[in-house]
C-alpha cells in the first residue's frame, strides 16, 4: 500500500514537471517509474517521447543561438521593424531600378547585404509571395544575418522579420511560433498568398530546400512551384475589358524581367510557360526540359503585389515541329477566360498607350484580332531592320472565345474549325517616316518592339539552329537566311538596316546589356 502512494506521488510529481517544461527532469521520473512499474510503460511512454522531442527542439534552438552571426546592419534593421499592419494596408510598389537590379543578382553564388535588401524591399511591395519569402531567409542564412524577433509583440512587430521567420528553421520561429498564429487572428489577411502560407506551418525542409534547385544545383520538380497557388488553374479574370497575357519561354533571363516590368501594370492576368520544343538544341537545357538560364528563377521572384503571374512548369513537348509551340501555347490559354488575349514573346515590348488603345479599338468593334507592326531591332537600340521577314507582322492581340486552341498553327488560335485571324481581323499599317536629322526613322502608330535579333551571339546561334532543325531551311528558305544574316552580315538585298529615332520602351532603358 505505502509503494503504491509512492508511486503515485512519484508520478504525480513527473506531471508536475512535464507541465512546469522541465522535460529532462519529467523524462527522468518517468524513466523510473516505468522501470518500478513494467505495467506503465506503454502509458509513460506516451509523455517520455515527448520530452525527448521537446529536449532535443531546446538543444537544437541552443546550438543555432550559440552560432556566432553578424549584427544586422542598420539598412536591414529599418526594413525588418516595419510595422506589420502598415503591411498589409499599404504595401508600397517598389521602384523600376529596384527590381532589375535584384532580378539581375537572383541566383549569385556570393550575394551580398545590398542583394538581400533588395530582396526585403521586393517583398515588401508583394507581401506573402513565398518564393520570395524563401528567397529572402535564404539569402540571410547565407550572409548569416537574422533579425532580432522579441517575444512581446502585441501592438506591433516587425513585418519583414515576421514574414520571414514563417520561412525559417531557426530559433525565433520555434520560439514564437505559437505567438505568431495567435497575431493572425487579430489581422485581417486577404491574399490567397498569405492563406496559403499559414495553411504550411511550419514549412517544410523539403520545400525549403528548393532554393538549391533554383540555384542550378540540381533539375527543379515542377510540382512545388507550377502549383504555388492551390486554385491557379481556376482562377479567372471577369473584368470588361480584361487583358490576359500569355507568354511560352526557354533561356530568356536576358528579357523576361525586363518584360514583366514594362507590362505589369498594363495586364489583369498573366501566365508563363516554360517547356523545351522537341529540335531545339540541348546544350543549355536542364534535363527535366526547363531553362538551363535563370528564367524560372527570374519570373518566381519577380515582385507579383497583385497577383497576376502563374508559372507554369511544362518542361518537354509531346509533339514535335510546329505543333510543340502550339502544345506550349495551349497551356496558357488553361488559365484564360478573359475579354482578350495578348500574345507576347519575352523579347517583345509595347509602350503601354499602343496597349490601351488596340484594346480600345477590340472592346468598340467587332474584331477579332489586332494585327500590330513590328520594329525589329538589329544587334542593339540604335538599329533596326526591315524587308524580306522582317516585315512579317505577327498578330498578337485575340478577343478572347471560349473553346480557342492552338491546333494547325502555332500563332493563329482557332475555334470550331476556323482561324480567329480569318475572321474580322484589323491589320495595323506600318508606316516608317524618316525625322527631322535626316539620318534616322520613327514608326507611326502603335508597334511592337522586337528584340530577337538583339540577343547574345549563343541565344541567337540556339533559335538558329531550331528553326533549321524544325525544317525552315527547306520549307522557308529566306526566313533561315535572314536569320543566319546576323552572323554574316549578309542581308538579303530586299533588307536594310535604318537608324531608329523613336520612342524606346522605358525597361529597355534600365539595363545596358552586350547582345553582341
Amino acid at each position: 500500500m505505502k509503494s503504491n502512494m509512492e508511486s503515485i506521488a512519484q508520478l504525480k510529481a513527473a506531471n508536475e514537471s512535464f507541465n512546469a517544461k522541465l522535460y529532462r527532469k519529467a523524462l527522468g521520473e518517468y524513466n523510473q517509474l516505468a522501470k518500478k512499474w513494467p505495467r506503465l510503460e506503454r502509458v509513460l511512454e506516451v509523455n517520455a517521447e515527448i520530452c525527448r522531442r521537446r529536449i532535443a527542439r531546446s538543444e537544437s534552438i541552443a546550438n543555432a543561438n550559440s552560432c556566432p552571426q553578424q549584427a544586422l546592419p542598420s539598412e536591414l534593421d529599418a526594413l525588418f521593424r516595419l510595422p506589420v499592419n502598415l503591411q498589409f494596408q499599404n504595401s508600397p510598389k517598389v521602384s523600376d531600378d529596384i527590381i532589375i537590379a535584384f532580378l539581375d543578382e537572383c541566383g549569385s553564388l556570393a550575394p551580398s547585404v545590398a542583394h538581400l535588401q533588395r530582396a526585403l524591399q521586393c517583398a515588401i511591395s508583394s507581401p506573402f509571395q513565398r518564393d520570395l519569402l524563401f528567397y529572402a531567409n535564404y539569402i540571410s542564412e547565407q550572409l548569416d544575418v537574422n533579425p532580432e524577433v522579441y517575444a512581446d509583440f502585441e501592438n506591433e512587430i516587425p513585418s519583414i522579420g515576421f514574414m520571414v521567420a514563417l520561412a525559417s528553421r531557426h530559433s525565433f520561429w520555434l520560439l514564437n511560433r505559437a505567438k505568431y498564429l495567435r497575431f493572425l487572428d487579430r489581422v485581417e489577411v486577404a491574399s490567397p498568398r498569405a492563406r496559403l502560407l499559414y495553411s504550411h506551418r511550419p514549412i517544410p525542409d523539403e520545400q525549403y530546400g528548393q532554393m538549391l534547385p533554383l540555384l542550378g544545383a540540381a533539375a527543379e520538380p515542377a510540382s512545388i512551384w507550377s502549383s504555388a497557388l492551390p486554385n491557379a488553374s481556376a482562377r479567372r479574370v471577369t473584368s470588361v475589358n480584361s487583358l490576359h497575357a500569355g507568354t511560352i519561354v526557354l533561356n530568356e533571363e536576358h528579357y523576361i524581367g525586363l518584360n514583366l516590368l514594362q507590362h505589369y501594370n498594363y495586364v489583369d492576368s498573366w501566365t508563363i510557360v516554360e517547356g523545351l520544343c522537341k529540335g531545339y538544341p540541348e546544350r543549355k537545357v536542364r534535363l527535366n526540359g526547363l531553362s538551363g538560364d535563370r528564367t524560372s528563377l527570374m519570373v518566381r521572384l519577380f515582385p507579383d503585389y497583385a497577383e497576376k503571374i502563374r508559372y507554369v512548369a511544362h518542361g518537354r513537348t509531346k509533339a514535335d515541329g510546329e505543333d510543340a509551340k502550339s502544345e506550349l501555347r495551349n497551356r496558357y490559354l488553361d488559365n484564360a477566360s478573359a475579354s482578350f488575349l495578348l500574345v507576347i514573346d519575352a523579347d517583345e515590348f509595347y509602350e503601354p498607350e499602343f496597349i490601351e488603345s488596340i484594346k480600345i479599338a477590340l472592346a468598340g468593334s467587332e474584331y477579332l484580332s489586332v494585327t500590330v507592326p513590328q520594329v525589329h531591332f538589329w544587334k542593339d537600340l540604335n538599329n533596326f531592320v526591315t524587308g524580306g521577314y522582317y516585315d512579317v507582322s505577327h498578330t498578337r492581340f485575340f478577343r478572347y472565345l471560349p473553346g480557342m486552341m492552338y491546333l494547325r498553327n502555332h500563332n493563329w488560335p482557332e475555334v470550331n474549325g476556323f482561324f480567329l485571324v480569318d475572321e474580322r481581323r484589323k491589320k495595323l499599317n506600318r508606316l516608317i517616316s524618316e525625322i527631322a536629322d535626316g539620318d534616322s526613322f520613327v514608326f507611326e502608330g502603335p508597334y511592337c518592339v522586337h528584340m530577337g535579333f538583339a540577343k547574345p551571339a549563343d541565344d541567337m546561334l540556339d533559335k538558329t539552329e531550331y528553326y533549321v532543325n524544325r525544317g525552315e531551311e527547306r520549307t522557308r528558305p529566306e526566313t533561315t537566311q535572314c536569320r543566319q544574316a546576323w552572323f554574316s552580315n549578309d542581308l538579303p538585298e530586299n533588307c536594310t538596316v535604318r537608324r531608329w529615332g523613336g520612342k524606346i520602351p522605358k525597361a529597355l532603358t534600365l539595363r545596358n546589356r552586350e547582345t553582341a
